[in-house]
């Protein structure tokens, strides 16, 4: 793939961007998460023609997508220790790069942002890798709360005997 080349060039930028990524308020995702999604929404697999973009994705909907990026990055940093800097938006840059089933789309996904790395790393690598790690700690908390639960229950029914 032609990655390499691509990625030298976030790698540099990205180094120098995260006091600008504090700085990447709620308007500029907002606008990046419609960009991300009107790419997305031309590309869905049975994307009905008779509805255009603004009824299939209302902006309080691109709006509540943007701002739970946010809460869930804060929730990361702040509940579970886990904050995503810029070398975790590199390295899932790296593996959305790498791993793409379609690098037109995601070299279309870039164009959308401008081709700007402090847009991609925010609007395309925070969602993605935010997310998977929100439902990798949920996942934890709840497997560790039925194993308590789980323990309780086997203590109490040996207590009885």
């Amino acid at each position: 793939m032609k990655h390499g080349t691509r990625r030298w060039g976030l790698t540099l930028v990205l180094a120098g961007l995260a006091g600008q990524a504090l700085a990447f308020g709620l308007g500029e995702r907002v606008a990046c998460q419609r960009a991300v999604e009107r790419v997305l929404w031309q590309h869905r697999s049975g994307a009905t023609p008779h509805l255009g973009f603004e009824q299939a994705m209302p902006e309080r909907l691109i709006r509540r997508r943007a701002q739970d990026v946010e809460r869930q990055s804060q929730a990361l940093a702040q509940w579970w220790r886990t904050p995503i800097g810029p070398a975790e938006l590199q390295a899932e840059l790296d593996r959305m790069a790498s791993a793409t089933r379609d690098p037109a789309v995601l070299r279309e996904l870039f164009a959308a942002l401008g081709n700007d790395p402090l847009r991609a790393a925010e609007c395309l690598a925070r969602p993605a890798l935010a997310d998977r790690l929100w439902r990798a700690q949920r996942s934890e908390e709840h497997t560790s709360e039925l194993q308590s639960r789980l323990h309780l229950v086997c203590r109490l029914l040996l207590e009885k005997k």
